[in-house]
């Protein structure tokens, strides 16, 4: 029995070794420069993985990512439909981003429209 246990535990670590290493240089730099907080590197990789692998739904899903948190929203669309074309796997945490970066440029249009109407109220003061 004790046997048994330590060669499925020697089974999953390996495969859990395998599964990492699964992963393109790329990928793994631009998480890496993503945790890092070095974005500039981190959209550098996701531009090389995007090229050597056309059907990375991550890759294009990050760099999309990217793009929101800049406010570059023409470009993460377009790569969010890109990694949709490739596979769904990212499908719900896209449409919660583009919800999310929706609803801070609706309130932040709400800030402007009612600083802009305070503003005609103080001049008729």
């Amino acid at each position: 029995m004790k046997r048994l246990a330590t060669y499925l535990s020697l089974l999953a670590m390996a495969v859990g070794i395998l599964a990492f290493q699964c992963q393109s240089t790329e990928m793994t730099t631009a998480k890496l420069a993503i945790k890092q907080k070095n974005i500039p590197k981190a959209i550098e990789a996701l531009k090389k993985e995007i090229k050597k692998n056309p059907k990375s739904d991550e890759g294009y899903f990050l760099l999309g990512k990217i793009y929101g948190d800049q406010g570059k929203y023409d470009e993460m669309v377009k790569n969010f439909e890109q990694s949709l074309k490739v596979s769904n796997k990212f499908a719900d945490q896209i449409s919660k981003l583009k919800l999310y970066h929706w609803a801070q440029n609706f309130n932040k249009g709400v800030k402007y429209f009612n600083k802009g109407s305070q503003a005609g109220k103080q001049e008729d003061a």
